[in-house]
């Protein structure tokens, strides 16, 4: 017998864990008579495109960020154990959907819920010195595990190519191009060589960064973006910039009255408003120089 039938027939002693993500989600079932566990990662319905977009269906092929549907600011969901019922609202408003994406949501929050109150819980049992020495633990046998799988690919330089975007309608395929040089436990992915991801010549968008205390005496950008815990100290500071998109069109076409707007909403640095479209502001009157 399998280990997922000697869980299903465990019933009702069966306990599952569940990680929603955007294209997959994570399961994790245990028996509680057999100790067993079984990993899962199954597909999640992308009802999200059901927001927003200019299709149904689709990203569509708006041209600036206000044809993308739905912005919202940083927005408090639950607090002091309360769920703020207007959130939800606001993201139920915005989709062609709705019915269907709040047995989505509201599933999701339920887990989250579940989870929160499985770790109060746990931490009561045991004390915050053990779990965060169990947390250790379980991160450093991740890492060894991750590491000896790694380990048995044949050390080399792989390569693939793979078409996007091509719609027959805005131009491609555009080609991602990935080499893979990996070296014992290490692997280094280049993307050199990937079409720019852009429109009419624009640029292309700068990736994400993090950094600690920006700004501030002991200021430290992160050099990940995932898979390393960093320690922070009480009045640090976290900031974390998103990835940008490719640009549509040659910046230094833009009219300076525009670039001259964004300079003063904060949205581009003066140096960035000379460098990449070409527009000198006074830094104190921020009026067109040139």
């Amino acid at each position: 017998m399998s280990a997922a039938a000697r869980l299903a027939a465990s019933r009702p002693a069966l306990r599952a864990g569940v990680d929603t993500g955007g294209t997959h989600t994570d399961l994790v079932l245990a028996g509680a008579a057999t100790k067993e566990l079984v990993t899962l990662k199954v597909p999640t319905s992308p009802r999200d495109l059901g927001v927003g977009a200019m299709h149904m269906g689709t990203r569509g092929w708006g041209t600036e960020i206000w044809q993308e549907g739905r912005r919202l600011p940083p927005l408090g969901l639950v607090t002091e154990g309360r769920l703020d019922e207007n959130v939800p609202a606001i993201v139920l408003n915005n989709t062609r959907v709705p019915d269907t994406m709040e047995n989505d949501l509201r599933p999701q929050l339920a887990s989250v819920q579940a989870a929160r109150e499985e770790f109060t819980a746990l931490y009561a049992r045991h004390g915050d010195a053990t779990m965060a020495a169990r947390v250790e633990a379980l991160i450093a046998c991740s890492e060894r595990r991750t590491g000896a799988e790694i380990a048995r690919i044949p050390d080399g330089d792989y390569t693939h190519e793979e078409p996007l975007l091509d719609d027959r309608a805005q131009g491609g395929p555009y080609r991602l191009r990935l080499k893979l040089v990996k070296r014992g436990t290490d692997l280094i992915f280049d993307f050199t060589g990937t079409d720019p991801r852009d429109f009419h010549g624009g640029h292309p968008g700068e990736g994400g960064r993090g950094v600690v205390n920006e700004g501030l005496p002991g200021e430290r950008v992160l050099t990940h973006a995932i898979g390393e815990i960093e320690q922070l100290a009480p009045g640090d500071t976290v900031t974390h910039c998103t990835p940008g998109g490719g640009g549509y069109g040659e910046p230094k076409s833009r009219d300076p009255r525009l670039v001259q707007h964004d300079v003063r909403a904060r949205l581009v640095s003066l140096a960035a408003a000379a460098r990449v479209y070409g527009v000198r502001l006074d830094p104190q009157t921020l009026e067109i120089l040139s």
